[in-house]
C-alpha cells in the first residue's frame, strides 16, 4: 500500500506537535504496555528501532536483524504489510519475538515530538522515543539521546 501525504492539513490526519513529523525521526522501542497491564521493556532499546519513511516504507532494526515493510496511515490508523526480516542469529537474549509480535498487531498511531505510540489490536500500546544516529539502525541511528 502507498502512504498518502498532503501539504494540506486534513481533519482526519494525526497532528504532530510543534511541526514534528514522525517521518523525520528514527524511533527506538522503550516499552510495551499490554491490555492486561503487563509491561515489556527491552533490555537494550537501541536494538529495536523503526523509521517510517514518507514514501510508505518502514525500516526496522530487530536486535541484530533488519527489516522492511510497506505501511499505510489513514487518520489515526496505521497498518504494516508483512515485515520482511533478515535471519541472523543474534547473541545474548533477544526480545525480537516480543517486538515483532507487537509490530504485527499495530492498528493505530499517535505521536508528539518526543513520543511515538503504536496502538495494538486487542489493546495495549508500544512506546518509542527518538534515537540518535549510529550505523546500527535501519535509518542510521541506534543510541538514545541523553
Amino acid at each position: 500500500m502507498n502512504h498518502e501525504e498532503s501539504d494540506q492539513p486534513s481533519a482526519t490526519a494525526p497532528k504532530p506537535v510543534a511541526s514534528q513529523s514522525y517521518h523525520s525521526v528514527v524511533w527506538q522501542w522503550e516499552y510495551t504496555e499490554s491490555a492486561d497491564g503487563k509491561t515489556i521493556k527491552p533490555a537494550i532499546p537501541e536494538r529495536y528501532t523503526v523509521s517510517l519513511k514518507p514514501d510508505g516504507t518502514a525500516a526496522f532494526l530487530v536486535d541484530c536483524n533488519r527489516g522492511v515493510s510497506a505501511y499505510s496511515v489513514k487518520g489515526s490508523q496505521l497498518k504494516f504489510e508483512t515485515i520482511a526480516l533478515t535471519r541472523m542469529m543474534c547473541f545474548g537474549e533477544s526480545q525480537a519475538k516480543e517486538y515483532t509480535d507487537g509490530l504485527n498487531r499495530v492498528s493505530g498511531i499517535e505521536w508528539t515530538a518526543e513520543v511515538l505510540k503504536f496502538k495494538l489490536q486487542g489493546g495495549g500500546t508500544m512506546f518509542f522515543t527518538p534515537a540518535v544516529k549510529s550505523a546500527r539502525s535501519p535509518a542510521g541511528s541506534a543510541t538514545k539521546k541523553r
